[in-house]
């Protein structure tokens, strides 16, 4: 960031650098592709399932941030310093520490849902409802919003700088701790995501025989279940896993880093910046990858029915 102007209303001279032109880039593929994933699962009522749930907040998450955070990201980088003034200097900041924890923490319950599922089916089957999955959902915008405004505001009331948008944690003990929270929260998640990581793949080897005469047709159909649709959501889980794991890790670790050290290399964070927003772009496009339900909606929905028996032969 340049500090020396004195007038940081005034509109400096756009820069056109290669992270701020593929931000460009994912913002626009991402916006097209959240959007018409989410119309896929609203508009098909066979996608309306428990398990769905999470991967339609997911995508309502990175929609919201893409109208809210990512045209800010792209405006970091392109000016030397910010100029919007501080009412959007305070929207972008809520969308990046309420909007981002909604889209990790729901990576984070796709991961336990998806343990819930291969290790205890009966009931994950029985008590797992859509409207469970829709109330989880609810708490997880709540926690977010919980533990991501408190620092937001406190910023935009004492402590919020003219020439740059950033939580400023130098000269208050109160947003360091906050900071550390938010940290901590995120890479108990990252930890909780990749620790599932070898819970699924080690089931997903070794697959579950049921003994229909000691439990009944309960469980054999909880069985066929389990063949028919949670190998797939297992998989997609194992790709979300590592993209995850590789997108967002080196952004959330230099963040934690130059919360305590002080440190800014702006490079290296435009590089990280654009490698989180891209797991936005990724999300939908491996949802249609890995799920043939919602590949076969989304062919129905966006290409005409006669070129849908090339498609699946």
């Amino acid at each position: 960031m340049d500090n020396v102007s004195a007038n940081y209303t005034t509109i400096p001279i756009a820069t056109w650098q290669p992270a701020a032109m593929a931000l460009t880039v994912i913002f626009i593929l991402g916006l097209v592709c959240n959007a018409a994933v989410t119309t896929v699962f609203v508009f098909n009522k066979d996608l309306w399932s428990s398990f769905n749930v999470y991967l339609c907040n997911l995508l309502v998450a990175n929609l919201i941030y893409f109208f809210l955070g990512a045209p800010f990201d792209i405006i970091e980088e392109v000016f030397p310093h910010w100029w919007l003034g501080q009412s959007v200097c305070t929207l972008y900041l809520y969308a990046y520490w309420t909007i981002t924890p909604v889209q990790i923490l729901t990576h984070c319950s796709i991961a336990v849902n998806r343990i819930w599922a291969l290790y205890r089916p009966i009931s994950y089957r029985t008590r797992h409802t859509i409207a469970t999955a829709i109330k989880i959902c609810v708490f997880l915008w709540l926690f977010a919003h919980l533990i991501g405004l408190p620092g937001v505001l406190v910023d935009a009331v004492h402590f919020q700088q003219k020439n740059m948008c950033v939580v400023d944690t130098t000269d208050s003990g109160f947003l360091q701790i906050w900071q550390l929270l938010i940290n901590v929260i995120g890479f108990l998640c990252i930890f909780t995501i990749l620790a599932a990581f070898p819970l699924v793949l080690g089931k997903m080897q070794k697959p579950r025989r049921v003994s229909i005469s000691m439990r009944g047709k309960l469980q054999h159909s909880v069985s066929q279940t389990f063949a028919d649709h949670s190998q797939r959501q297992t998989v997609l889980l194992l790709v979300l896993t590592v993209s995850v794991f590789v997108l967002w890790s080196p952004l959330m670790l230099y963040e934690a880093l130059r919360s305590f050290l002080a440190m800014d290399f702006p490079t290296v964070e435009a590089v990280f910046m654009v490698m989180f927003n891209a797991q936005s772009l990724l999300d939908p496009i491996l949802l249609v990858l890995t799920l043939k339900s919602v590949r076969g909606a989304a062919l129905a929905m966006f290409y005409p029915r006669k070129w849908l028996p090339y498609f699946f032969n």
